[in-house]
């Protein structure tokens, strides 16, 4: 399971953001469509690791739902928290003058 969730963070979370960036810094007007992506993918990551009721915490260790539920949602606030950023990455990209 660790494999699988760490193999996630990085497809679904590291590598886009990161491909954002390069993108909002390259092409200023494909910026917010970047950040809205990464938004995206992050929410789908969010989302599988509800389904499989485990996620990453600090240090690789894996938190399952079943046995540490508090320790499972703080965990999954984290993914909210990378949504929110990109989402106002986004709005600042679209109407900064």
């Amino acid at each position: 399971m660790q494999g699988r969730l760490v193999f996630r963070f990085v497809i679904f979370d590291i590598i886009p953001l990161f491909a954002a960036v390069l993108i909002a810094s390259s092409y200023e007007r494909f910026a917010p469509i970047a950040f809205v992506l990464v938004a995206a993918l992050a929410s789908f990551n969010g989302v599988l690791s509800i389904r499989d009721g485990a996620t990453l915490a600090r240090g690789g260790d894996v938190i399952e739902r079943q046995k540490e539920p508090f320790l499972f949602w703080f965990g999954m606030s984290v993914h909210v928290v990378l949504v929110m950023f990109c989402l106002f990455l986004a709005v600042y990209t679209t109407f900064k003058t």
